[in-house]
């Protein structure tokens, strides 16, 4: 979390330093993408259809992000229809206090473990 607050001030401070040269500066935080990588680290587990069931479960639409429509992001953010558009944060289906908690509460990673 704290990385993700670190991208966040880093892309602002760019926007700010650089908006007046014309330059945008943007950046997006999918959830967890359908891609090889994410399959093939999943089938390190005993279970491997748990995993990718577990990371349906971070997004808000119970699904992972198909990696065409995490692309498809990035192209708009590069087109003329973005041209106003500087210093965001493009999130995905991921919302960071689902049920009132964040992820490492949600999915068990033992950060509150006792």
């Amino acid at each position: 979390m704290t990385g993700m607050h670190a991208i966040v001030g880093f892309t602002r401070s760019i926007m700010l330093d650089f908006a007046q040269d014309g330059m945008r500066c943007n950046h997006i935080l999918p959830s967890a993408s359908d891609a090889p990588m994410l399959r093939n680290a999943a089938a390190l587990d005993a279970n491997p259809q748990d995993v990718l069931d577990a990371c349906c479960t971070l997004s808000l639409f119970n699904r992972m992000d198909p990696p065409e429509e995490v692309a498809n992001s990035y192209l708009f953010l590069l087109s003329e229809m973005a041209s106003f558009i500087t210093g965001i944060s493009l999130v995905g289906g991921e919302q960071m206090m689902r049920y009132g908690g964040t992820f490492s509460q949600d999915i068990g990673t033992g950060a509150n473990d006792e």
